[in-house]
């Protein structure tokens, strides 16, 4: 068994070399507080995230910086901080209509399937990912069903005494694999919230149409973010399946780099559940 410990970097809002920070609260078109909206200053690469009060810290050194606002299911929006004063650290985004009907929820337990897909091996760990703000994918190659539709994802966690699950939100994630790129399959911006009790998320995406053909590439996995922004240990199951790797993004600043266990395979421990129809 090879069993990988990831160090995820972290973003603490500390004030450097003369630069300033300002508090600004985001929210949508009808005026509602927008939670895990990405705040990222173009020039000095810190960022951060609203809470749930959609509030953000930016920092800053000089007032022509530019923000990048972004958060799936509403449009992407750039400020430079002297606009963002203009506007009395108040941001409003507007909201896709087309994503209004996408719903994702936590379940307690697996609804009706027709078919389901679950790693065989029996050499199951929990790697240790320490850190937040992080982003983890893991390839899958759709063999089980001819074509399918999604119904349920299964995620494995497990807490330790140094942790509180409860600090932690976390956002499902599917992509399809296109020849040169990640095509994100649903643009639901809700992020869940983990319980103490969570050993296993299971997520029901049967109001979605996300469907699988045999023999399509996807990557499946989780943005993991911390709700007081300092690292912590969060504990993910996985195992070594051949030919298997992962996708890792310690930040939104930071570019993706490969986890393959020097070609062992790596891949995170997920099941799959699919209906034959919507």
């Amino acid at each position: 068994m090879y069993k990988i410990i990831i160090a995820l970097g972290f973003f603490i809002t500390s004030l450097v070399n003369g630069q300033d920070s300002i508090l600004v609260k985001i929210k949508s078109n009808d005026y509602k507080p927008i939670n895990g909206v990405l705040t990222i200053n173009q020039k000095n690469k810190t960022f951060d995230y609203s809470n749930k009060k959609g509030e953000t810290t930016i920092i800053y050194k000089n007032k022509s910086e530019i923000i990048n606002f972004d958060l799936s299911g509403y449009e992407n929006l750039n400020l430079s901080v002297e606009n963002i004063l203009k506007q009395k650290k108040a941001i409003i985004l507007k909201r896709k209509f087309e994503t209004l009907d996408e719903i994702i929820v936590k379940v307690k337990k697996i609804p009706e399937y027709d078919s389901s897909f679950k790693f065989k091996s029996k050499k199951k760990y929990y790697t240790d990912i320490i850190g937040s703000n992080a982003t983890f994918l893991s390839y899958y190659k759709n063999k089980t069903c001819k074509k399918c539709y999604l119904s349920t994802l299964v995620l494995f966690i497990k807490s330790d005494s140094t942790i509180n699950l409860t600090d932690y939100r976390l956002k499902p994630l599917i992509f399809r694999k296109a020849k040169d790129s990640l095509i994100n399959l649903f643009e639901n911006p809700d992020m869940l919230n983990i319980s103490e009790n969570d050993k296993e998320i299971l997520i029901d995406f049967s109001r979605l149409s996300l469907k699988f053909n045999k023999n399509e590439e996807f990557y499946i996995g989780f943005k993991l973010i911390s709700n007081d922004k300092y690292s912590k240990k969060l504990k993910v199951r996985a195992l070594n399946f051949k030919k298997s790797h992962s996708l890792l993004k310690k930040s939104p600043v930071d570019d993706w780099f490969v986890l393959d266990n020097d070609r062992n395979g790596y891949t995170l421990d997920f099941e799959l559940y699919f209906r034959d129809t919507l």
